[in-house]
């Protein structure tokens, strides 16, 4: 029985390999070969192909190095002016200091002494504008400029000897 049954399974696979066989030969009779002007036609456009996604390859990764340069140059442009603007700020404040200094020699020879002048320091100046005295607190308020940067400071001293007792920056007087 065992012997029957591997026959009929070995027939049935037989018969489906003669079909599948008959199938392909059909198959393979109905296609045509192609000409020669074809092939050619076909070769040249995969080598077209290829040289268009090339040459897309290389605009795409010029474009992208191209704006990194850019982004960079502009990164080194900005960082030089914040620098310029942060030493003409540390020059209006050497100038502000020079008058608030000033003003307590001033004061020291004088006490008296109202400020609203403007001083000369080197070939830039700075101003003093006028005291005002709260207690026995003298307040003395400078103002410099330079390239447009300006300082505004407030100095509370003490009338007796002159210590400081408070240092403000303000943003406007």
């Amino acid at each position: 029985m065992l012997r029957a049954k591997n026959s009929i399974i070995n027939t049935s696979f037989i018969i489906r390999n003669i079909k599948r066989q008959s199938y392909l030969k059909n198959l393979v009779s109905k296609m045509v070969p192609p000409q020669k002007g074809q092939i050619e036609f076909i070769a040249r456009g995969m080598k077209s192909n290829s040289g268009f996604i090339a040459i897309l390859s290389i605009t795409i990764i010029s474009l992208v190095l191209t704006l990194l340069v850019f982004s960079l140059s502009f990164t080194g442009f900005y960082v030089r002016s914040n620098i310029l603007n942060s030493e003409a700020k540390a020059k209006s404040e050497s100038l502000t200091e020079a008058c608030i200094q000033t003003a307590l020699l001033k004061l020291a020879n004088n006490i008296s002494y109202l400020g609203n002048e403007t001083i000369a320091v080197d070939s830039d100046s700075c101003l003093i504008r006028n005291m005002q005295t709260v207690g026995s607190e003298k307040i003395i308020e400078s103002q410099a400029q330079y390239q447009n940067t300006f300082t505004n400071y407030q100095v509370h001293a003490n009338t007796a000897d002159l210590t400081i007792t408070q240092w403000t920056e303000l943003a406007h007087f």
